[in-house]
């Protein structure tokens, strides 16, 4: 799109709800508009027209026929941020610009998730195609909050507004073509109004004790002659009528009773007593009068022997179990023990059995990153024969998956080893204590009676013997040693705290957190932005100052850090979409290396001891690995030749293939090597760890070809995983609907129709596309079945019966 294109581009900004004439605005304005929302209260906030006519009257902008830009409303939406809005916005209108922020009223009393889509145009469109392409939009965004009347080209929208959990971005890309969009819309056949000659009874009864003039009276109209005037106006002017039927009628464009079919009284009343609900209205009603809880229970039993009636059909029909709706997830391979060292291998296999046979995979990577985490700083891996490149053993892990797929205790199977590692060093370090308890001892008498010497030198002015003094009481206190106990692993910590231990323990920290999420959403507020960028930093193990003007500085010599912890794969979903929008392409879920996410598995009951040699051998190969670095140097590990040769084909296939994979998953590609030299370090440490047995092993330099092959297939077998938990939202999206009307069948008749199913208006199955995929989808696994009801007179109708299990 030529850079003209943008610059010849207009809407029309008013200063206020209440202006009448307003001003052209550029793309600049608006981009800035959402980057700096003004901090006036909304009442007070400029308005936006999706045009460049300078009037908002719907006259005026028919005649102008000229809208510049699409927008969109999301109300109560399931989406948890701006990139999850733009993810869904960017299918259906492909790479655009557009800009996408909360509206004043997100998450603000009670209220859930609000944002408003923005598209600027490439060429302005007639009213009539703007309209199509407007409803275009809406009804394929409707499941995640997109208002209706957004269809509207005289309908204004406010400027951003700043709240405290204001959001806004800009997402590049060319102007939209309009017509792309208008050309999507598929009205529905709509049928000329009939006189129905069957209607609700206790609608009827509802609307036969409201009276519409009190109504209307009752909540701030204003009668001017026959008319009467919307208490919340913009143009002053009456434009409300009653029919002689004593049906509303709204001709103001801010009501939001305006348009469609004449209102009832009861459809008053709910509007503004109950939020639009007329379920609750009717119940309020019928608390309060005895004609409507007449009429109320007149149909519940009615009701009740129909449905008995058409539930007997169902239980007639021959049902099989149905099937279990699953994600078609890409697939992943079982976890090979081999991918373990040998002192591993019994210990993961019998901690996953006895947790009621929960995947080895979740055992496997947790005990993965707790070796790394021991070995901490004590080792280097050098993958380059000449290059100076090295790499500490810094390895994230995930277990990613559902409630109730024993993540926790998984994990727990690997964080017993730290822990037992940690009582090891607690003791060696209450023996270095004793150890030193005499000397310390004997040096802190020195410096007692040596500052007391000072004291005399100094107060009798004899410079040179009190700056001898001084120099043998450094000396004294230079003796004195006491021996720092390592920590290996912190828990659920502030970022501070974490910091903290990093200056105490320079080897390396493991955070671990029994919920990622939480983690992730944390780094996510806008006042805790700067703990990502130390996360960011601590994968890589250089040095880091802290700076904070309310406590000291912290200076951490090595900010080695590992992360552990489990995750559900719907929590990740915000992480993936703003990687996948480049909202948050910073690397922090690449980063996330060992994240696995197995096939789910039936849980077996076991109740056995376990095996206490297996648990012997993984622990005495974890202690080994406390004692891996000589002289407080770490060990620089390289391959031995054969290997060395092998690590720089596979370094060099990898890069081959980044040309061939998009930005996503090149980035992911693009950390492999040297994981793969972390792991392979890892893999030789433990081999050699576990072969000493209760032994403390003599550890070598020298990294063999089988080491790092263990570690080749662990990548190979890692980005089978990424794969899947990547396109999990994706998948997820297209099985939503169908869980939707599964988790509500006992909501619907027992048989029900598609009309029914219409009525009911929930969201995510607005569209007839939506609510045909649904029902094919739980016809195919079983939970419902269709039976045509033959019709002499014309087309057979269908009826779909649901399993007895899930109807209500």
């Amino acid at each position: 799109m030529k850079r003209e294109t943008f610059q010849n581009w207009r809407c029309t900004v008013f200063n206020s709800i209440t202006e009448k004439r307003g001003k052209h605005a550029p793309i600049e304005w608006l981009a800035d508009a959402v980057k700096n929302p003004t901090q006036e209260q909304k009442a007070q906030a400029k308005a936006i027209a999706p045009h460049s006519c300078e009037s908002k009257t719907k006259e005026a902008v028919k005649a102008h026929n000229q809208m510049t830009m699409l927008w969109l409303d999301l109300d109560d939406s399931p989406l948890a941020c701006a990139g999850d809005v733009h993810a869904q916005v960017d299918g259906i209108t492909g790479k655009c610009l557009m800009f996408i922020h909360t509206t004043a009223s997100h998450q603000q009393d009670g209220k859930g998730n609000r944002y408003r889509v923005l598209i600027p145009l490439a060429k302005p469109m007639p009213c009539d195609e703007w309209e199509k392409a407007q409803r275009a939009l809406q009804e394929r965004l409707e499941s995640v909050g997109a208002d209706e009347c957004s269809a509207r080209v005289q309908q204004i929208i406010f400027e951003p507004v700043q709240t405290a959990s204001y959001e806004g971005k800009s997402y590049q890309g060319d102007l939209l073509d309009g017509h792309t969009i208008a050309a999507l819309y598929q009205p529905t056949a709509i049928a000329e109004p009939t006189v129905h000659t069957q209607t609700n009874p206790v609608f009827d009864a509802a609307n036969a004790v409201l009276s519409m003039e009190n109504l209307l009276a009752d909540y701030g109209y204003q009668r001017r002659g026959e008319k009467w005037l919307y208490p919340n106006s913009d143009s002053g002017r009456a434009g409300v009528e009653i029919t002689s039927q004593g049906k509303y009628v709204s001709h103001h464009t801010s009501d939001p009773l305006n348009g469609g079919m004449p209102k009832d009284p009861l459809d008053v009343y709910a509007h503004w007593e109950h939020g639009g609900n007329p379920g609750k209205a009717v119940q309020r009603l019928a608390e309060r009068h005895p004609s409507v809880r007449a009429a109320q229970e007149k149909q519940q039993r009615e009701f009740s022997s129909t449905h008995t009636a058409q539930a007997s059909q169902s239980h007639d029909l021959n049902w099989d179990e149905p099937k279990t709706l699953k994600v078609n997830l890409p697939p992943v391979p079982e976890f090979d023990t081999k991918l373990l060292p040998e002192c591993l291998r019994a210990y993961c296999v019998d901690s996953s059995h006895n947790l009621d046979q929960a995947p080895n995979d979740f055992v496997a990577v947790t005990l993965l990153v707790c070796a790394a985490a021991v070995i901490g700083g004590q080792a280097k891996v050098k993958p380059k024969a000449r290059a100076a490149w090295t790499e500490y053993p810094i390895l994230w892990g995930a277990c990613v998956g559902r409630p109730s797929s024993k993540k926790t205790p998984t994990i727990n199977a690997g964080v017993e080893l730290i822990r037992h590692c940690e009582s090891v060093l607690a003791k060696d370090n209450s023996e270095a204590l004793k150890e030193r308890k005499v000397s310390n001892d004997i040096a802190e008498a020195q410096i007692q009676a040596k500052e007391e010497q000072y004291s005399v030198a100094i107060a009798e002015g004899d410079i040179d013997g009190a700056a001898k003094l001084a120099e043998a009481i450094e000396g004294e206190r230079a003796k004195i040693i006491k021996p720092q106990k390592r920590r290996i692993m912190i828990n659920d910590s502030t970022v501070e705290a974490i910091q903290i231990r990093m200056q105490q323990n320079p080897l390396g920290t493991l955070v671990l957190r029994d919920e990622l999420s939480g983690w992730i959403q944390t780094m996510e507020q806008p006042n805790r932005r700067h703990e990502r960028a130390f996360y960011l930093e601590m994968f890589n193990g250089g040095s880091y100052s802290v700076e904070r003007v309310s406590r000291k500085p912290v200076e951490i010599e090595s900010a080695i850090g590992f992360v552990l912890g489990g995750i559900q794969p719907s929590k990740l979903r915000g992480v993936l979409i703003d990687r996948d929008t480049g909202a948050g392409d910073d690397g922090l879920l690449e980063r996330l290396q060992l994240a696995v996410m197995p096939d789910a598995k039936t849980p077996q009951y076991t109740d056995e001891a376990g095996n206490p040699f297996a648990k012997t051998q993984a622990e005495n190969a974890f202690v080994s690995l406390l004692r891996v670095g000589k002289g407080g140097k770490p060990l620089i590990c390289s391959f031995d030749k054969t290997a060395q040769v092998r690590f720089s084909e596979v370094s060099q296939s990898i890069s081959n293939r980044l040309n061939a994979v998009d930005d996503a998953k090149g980035a992911v590609l693009g950390k492999y090597p040297a994981m793969i030299a972390k792991i392979s370090l890892v893999i030789h440490l433990l081999e050699q760890a576990g072969a000493a047995g209760a032994n403390q092993a003599q550890f070598t330099d020298v990294i063999s070809l089988r080491s790092l092959e263990v570690a080749i297939k662990w990548s190979e077998y890692l980005e089978a995983h990424n794969d899947r938990i990547t396109s999990y939202w994706r998948h997820e999206a297209q099985i939503k609907p169908t869980t939707t009307l599964l988790d509500r069948l006992d909501q619907l008749p027992n048989p029900f129709t598609k009309v029914q199913l219409k009525d009911k208006g929930w969201a995510g199955l607005g569209c007839p596309e939506r609510r045909d995929t649904a029902l094919k989808q739980l016809l195919d696994a079983g939970y419902i079945k269709e039976v045509a009801i033959k019709n002499p007179k014309g087309r057979d109708t269908i009826h779909y019966h649901s399993h007895p299990n899930f109807c209500g």
